[in-house]
Formats: structure tokens, C-alpha cells, sequence
């Protein structure tokens, strides 16, 4: 099967949701990895993330036409600012049970040593939690965390301090 990240949909997905999932099925992808947001309501918010009143809608529309959700990207922060870990915690929960998703992908760019310390910290603890579930988190990179600190990538701080269940989805 091949998948398609959501996130670079924008402009489909906000003109159409559910015609642009359907024209992903209609020339041959099998699932679609989307960008969740742990919040009810969508707002003002562009439909290349999806709130929980979109992901009702949208994955439902995947189900019917026999495709999948292999994993999604979860929003849960940027550099140094992420929401609590409970929140984060319970979203992934929550998306699990409603909608059978086991893999889920955190990412936050992050160009220094003490910002991969929080995020593996972080890391560690929403995988632990989750685990038990048979949920696992994977980490996105981007090219800040290539930066060298003190002779090493910030990448490297991240894998060093984080649990060596977490996996990466690397961006190339």
C-alpha cells in the first residue's frame, strides 16, 4: 500500500475534503496520513490538520472506500512550547480507540541540545504511557535537528536521551 502525508493537501482539502480523498483512492493510494489535532471544533483552522469534527468526516470517507489510516502526525507543539503530556496522552488515546490508529508521528522542529532534551523527555513519557495500548510514536524530523551542537546533531541529543522505542520517520 502506499500512503500519502496529508499535510501538503491544503488547498484540496479545504476546497473539498471528501472529493480529494476520493480522487487519492481514484489514482491508486490505499491510505492517507493526516496531521491531528487534539481539539473538537476545526474553526478557522485550514483542513490540511484535522480537528475531531474533521476527522469524523474524513476518515470515515477513507473507511468507506476501503483505504486506511497507517499513522498520523499529531500536533502537539513547536520547539520548546508543547502541550502537557496528559493532553497529548489522552488525544492519542482517544484517536486509537475511535478510529483503531496504533502509530502516531510527533514532530517539532528543534536546532538545540536542551530543545531535543525536552522533546525526547517528552517522547519518552507519551510512549510509555500509550504502549500499553499497542500505540507507537514515531518522530518527523526537519533539517534543524541536523545542526550540529557541540559536535554532534541536536538528532543525536534526541536518540540519546529519549526510550529506544521510539521510532523515526525520516524527512529526506
Amino acid at each position: 500500500m502506499i500512503a500519502v502525508q496529508g499535510f501538503g493537501l491544503k488547498n484540496e482539502f479545504e476546497n473539498d475534503l471528501t472529493g480529494a480523498i476520493r480522487k487519492l483512492h481514484e489514482i491508486g493510494f490505499g491510505g492517507i496520513e493526516p496531521l491531528l489535532l487534539f481539539q473538537d471544533k476545526q474553526g478557522k483552522m485550514t483542513k490540511n490538520v484535522w480537528a475531531r469534527d474533521t476527522q469524523r468526516i474524513a476518515i470515515s470517507t477513507i473507511k468507506e472506500l476501503g483505504m486506511s489510516v497507517p499513522s498520523a502526525h499529531i500536533g502537539v507543539g513547536f520547539g520548546p512550547f508543547t502541550m502537557p503530556a496528559g493532553m497529548i496522552i489522552q488525544g492519542i488515546l482517544q484517536s486509537h480507540e475511535t478510529y483503531g490508529i496504533d502509530t502516531f508521528v510527533m514532530t517539532a522542529p528543534f536546532g538545540s541540545a536542551m530543545v531535543a532534551g525536552h522533546w525526547a523527555r517528552l517522547a519518552k513519557t507519551v510512549s510509555d504511557a500509550v504502549k500499553p495500548q499497542n500505540c507507537r510514536i514515531l518522530y518527523h524530523n526537519h533539517d534543524d535537528e541536523f545542526h550540529k551542537v557541540g559536535g554532534v546533531t541536536a538528532l543525536d541529543h534526541f536518540l540519546k536521551k529519549t526510550s529506544p522505542d521510539i521510532m523515526l520517520q525520516i524527512d529526506i
